[in-house]
Order: C-alpha cells, then structure tokens, then sequence
C-alpha cells in the first residue's frame, strides 16, 4: 500500500531522508524503502499505526537491539537524528510510524540450490532459533507486545469461513491449557522463516520483528518446518515425511546447542504446524482466497483449507 505522500515525506524527514533518493521496495501493510548512509545500507519503513501502536512497534526495536548487543546477527534498528527508534507523524486521525535499520547483509538461501538448502542450513537455523529463545529468557521487557491470545483473538475475528471458524475455537481451547512459564514461553521472533534472514558468509542474519510476540517457543519452531516443508521442491523429497524428519533432525541439533525443550514439547510440535497452517490461510484468504489470483495461489489455498477441515496434520510426524 501506499501512504500518503505529505505523511511519507515528513516521516522520511524526520530521519534526515529524502524518499525521492530512495528505491521502493512496496509493503503490504505499508511502504519499504532502501537506502544507503556514507558506511551502511539501510531499510526504512512508513507503517500506519494509531496512538496505542506506537508503543509495541518501539519495544519491538528494543527487542531487536537487545538480541543485537547480546552478540546475535540481527538487522539493528537507526535512530533518527533526534535520537528516536520511532517517530511518529499524524495528519487528522491518521497515524504512521517511521523506522529505519540496517540492511541485513547477504541474501535469501535459493531451496533450488542443495549446496545452500540442506542440513547445514537447517541446523544453523536451528540454533538461530534456540539461541533467541534462551536470550528472551532473561528479557524484561515488551510489556506492551501482544501476547498468544490477542493474535488468536485477531485471527478468529478475520476469518469468515464458517466451515474454519471452528477449528480456530478448538485451536484457542486447546493452546489455552498449555504451560506458560519461562521455560518454554516468551517474546519470539513469530515469523522467522527464509524471507526473514539472509545469509552472509555462512551466518544468518535475521531481520523483521513486526509481528513479534509473546509465544511458546514451539510457535517458531513450527513456523520453520512449516515453511521449510512449503519451499522445498518436490522434486527434492522422497516424501514430506522424509523430508520433516531430515529437517528436524539437523534443526534440532542445532537448536539444542542453544536451548532445551522437553519430549513433550516437542509432541505438540503438530499442534504449532496446525496453528501456522490455520494462521496463514487466514492471512491469504481475501488475496489468495479470490478468483483474481494466480492459479497457484488459489490451488494453495483450497489444500490448507481442505486439511484444516478435515483435521489432517500438516505432516505425519513420529514424534
């Protein structure tokens, strides 16, 4: 989408930018620039919020920066000169928060490619993902970041489809009589599969905390099977059952240099491939969902939605 141009350029300015200087990258919830300071690259965001957004978006830069100063390869967020992570531009009732970070250096792993998709990677990425997890254990802060329940909630009020609607109120019942503690709940990243890191020299670098939140850790876990398992071509599996197990082990081997679960978080682990599978048809339903879409985006669509009615798991695992 497009913001409005008087918001962008005021938004732009207050970080010392000109947009007409930068390369539009586009934005579904609003607008993604690139840029380049004298000694760094740099991604700069214009993103409708209200009053009450403000805070979660600048807590969620906080988060960021702590991961960063803890040593993790993540995208910093800039300041603006005035020395904000966020400065916050209205016109009327119209609210857009300006951000800006550094590039993540590097580029996406191409899953044609076995000499960068393959258990190395995963493994990386598995101790990516357990090192996060074991850091938001001592972390104090993101009060204001939305917890399991507020995405839930937000979900189930998006989705129409009186025949999915359901599975949503027993996905809810369900995470709601899970534990809740530290060692197995916290501030996540909430959406870090390969379009969420780079690779640069053989290290992941991570990026985009916009739908950060506060989760069980599983949450991640099953996004990066999830879509590991939606991205490799078919041409490079046996079967979707040979390839999960593959993936996990080398993800797990990874994950436990970092962090430990216990086996019986690691038997809900169809639960968190449930929960994406039901989350993204949701996301997509409108787009993907309509007759204008491309022929495989539609043909996507219609296999989640078979699978969530007929209560299939995402993948047969023997866990």
């Amino acid at each position: 989408m497009k913001v409005d141009k008087t918001l962008s350029d005021e938004g732009a300015a207050r970080f010392g930018l000109d947009l007409s200087r930068l390369k539009y990258l586009g934005g579904e919830d609003g607008d993604v620039y690139e840029g380049q300071d004298a000694d760094e690259a740099f991604i700069f965001k214009l993103v409708p919020t209200d009053e009450l957004g403000a805070t979660p978006t600048l807590e969620k830069l906080a988060f960021a920066q702590y991961l960063a100063d803890a040593g993790m390869r993540v995208a910093r967020p800039l300041p603006s000169p005035q020395g904000a992570m966020i400065e916050i531009v209205r016109s009327g009732t119209v609210v857009i928060a300006a951000t800006k970070a550094a590039k993540a250096p590097g580029r996406h792993p191409r899953t044609d490619n076995p000499q960068e998709w393959n258990d190395d990677l995963f493994a990386r990425w598995g101790q990516v993902v357990g090192r996060m997890h074991a850091l938001t254990k001592s972390y104090a802060g993101g009060a204001g970041i939305m917890h399991w329940h507020d995405e839930v909630a937000a979900m189930m009020a998006w989705c129409h489809d009186a025949e999915v609607s359901p599975h949503w109120e027993n996905m809810r019942d369900h995470l709601a009589a899970l534990p809740k503690d530290r060692v197995s709940y916290g501030l996540i990243h909430n959406d870090l599969h390969p379009y969420n890191f780079m690779v640069n020299q053989d290290e992941i670098v991570v990026f985009d905390f916009d739908v950060c939140g506060h989760h069980w850790f599983m949450t991640d876990i099953g996004i990066a099977l999830f879509h590991a398992l939606w991205m490799t071509p078919t041409e490079r599996m046996t079967s979707r059952e040979a390839f999960a197990r593959q993936f996990l082990t080398a993800f797990i081997g990874g994950y436990e240099k970092e962090n430990h679960l216990d086996d019986r978080w690691w038997k809900e682990l169809p639960t968190f491939l449930a929960y994406r599978r039901l989350l993204l048809f949701t996301v997509f339903a409108d787009s993907w969902g309509s007759a204008d879409a491309p022929a495989w985006q539609q043909a996507w669509w219609r296999a989640q939605r078979a699978g969530i009615i007929a209560d299939e798991p995402v993948v047969e695992l023997d866990l």
